[in-house]
């Protein structure tokens, strides 16, 4: 049966595609920092599943959420 669970997985395999395409644009400007931003949220969608589960605590998408705050204010997206 598929669940709400595989959307948020392929949502996450998604951005990290996106992420996988724009580090190996060289001709983008601030492609590491988009880059990181969209690997983060797209692994961030993987581990809210593990974070339901209790195999990892919430605190570590709260951290992920605050790098990619950091990375968009600081100018690296």
């Amino acid at each position: 049966m598929i669940t709400s669970e595989w959307l948020y997985w392929l949502i996450g395999a998604f951005f990290i595609a996106v992420a996988v395409l724009i580090v190996t644009d060289t001709a983008h400007a601030k492609r590491l920092g988009n880059a990181a931003f969209w690997g983060i949220l797209g692994l961030s969608f993987f581990a809210g599943t593990f974070v339901a589960a209790g195999s990892i605590p919430a605190w570590t998408l709260g951290i992920a959420v605050l790098v990619m705050v950091a990375l968009a204010g600081l100018g690296f997206t």
